[in-house]
């Protein structure tokens, strides 16, 4: 009847012959010769056949030690191979990176990190897909998610990148042809494009990061960050909106900011990743390789790069 032998022992077995002695492999276990000597001992019991051929000044196989030992080799050597692969995953990023964005005029800002990740990376295979709910992104598959604002869940670990102003804006055209405010109150006269939260609850305009402001005339509120940009194009409305995302249209003229002293508050783009006790190496490197790059992003702004 086939009994399986414990690895430890078979190891123990094979580094005797590799390294001349019981003593030697005893060492190199870190145990005691003692108890390199009583491990052999159970190895052969549990085999039924004497391996090894003692005496006090040498240590040599038997015939059956011989059969053992070439098998046995086979087994040692398959398991320094696999421990060497798992070294390789542990230290070198590689396999599948599948990374959610929260909205797809992010791309511009995003995508050359990504890129310059994989040029990096090459081992690394990018997936990106647009997500506007990270709650549950462990469960979704995700493994690095950015996002505006706060996680809302304990189990995600949170990097700030860089601060994001919130205003208000509303496109060229749609002032032409509405008026443009000239007061608080006169945003209730206007139609309102608004956010909502991901418990979906709609979120205020916020009046010099104190107050909350709720426009009275909602047209239209949504979970999506892509449509309320492309509502306030497309002159549908008023929108509160990250200025990092909209700052290309409010340079070329084709969106204006208003109420600029007094509607406005400010948050934070993060890079979020699940909070576990090992977080892979694919995972850590495109952290670090994000904090880097918007460091540098920064640094070019600040001197007008």
């Amino acid at each position: 009847m086939y009994m399986q032998q414990d690895p430890a022992h078979v190891l123990l077995f094979v580094d005797v012959i590799k390294e001349g002695s019981i003593a030697a492999a005893a060492r190199k276990h870190q145990i005691t010769r003692a108890t390199a000597s009583r491990r052999i001992k159970a190895l052969e019991q549990a085999l039924g056949v004497q391996l090894l051929h003692r005496t006090t000044q040498h240590t040599r196989l038997t015939q059956a030690g011989e059969i053992y030992y070439e098998h046995a080799c086979g087994i040692d050597d398959a398991l320094r191979q696999a421990e060497a692969a798992v070294r390789h995953i542990s230290e070198q990023p590689s396999g599948l990176l599948r990374i959610a964005i929260p909205v797809l005029n992010t791309e511009e800002f995003l995508m050359p990190a990504i890129w310059g990740f994989i040029d990096k990376y090459p081992e690394v295979q990018v997936k990106v897909v647009v997500e506007t709910d990270i709650r549950d992104m462990v469960a979704k598959g995700i493994d690095i998610a950015f996002q505006i604002g706060f996680a809302h869940n304990t189990s995600l670990k949170m990097r700030r990148l860089l601060p994001v102003h919130f205003a208000l804006f509303a496109s060229a055209d749609y002032i032409e042809k509405h008026g443009l405010p000239t007061s608080l109150e006169d945003l209730h006269e206007h139609r309102a494009l608004m956010m909502l939260a991901p418990d979906g609850s709609i979120i205020p305009w916020h009046i010099e990061q104190k107050e909350v402001f709720c426009p009275k005339n909602i047209a239209l509120s949504t979970n999506s960050a892509d449509l309320l940009m492309k509502s306030i194009l497309s002159s549908r409305g008023i929108g509160s909106f990250a200025n990092i995302l909209i700052q290309k249209e409010v340079e070329s003229g084709q969106v204006i900011q208003l109420f600029p002293e007094q509607l406005y508050w400010m948050d934070y783009f993060s890079v979020v990743h699940a909070d576990t006790n090992i977080v892979h190496p694919k995972v850590r490197a495109f952290v670090d390789y994000i904090v880097c790059y918007v460091d540098t992003y920064i640094s070019q702004k600040q001197v007008g790069v």
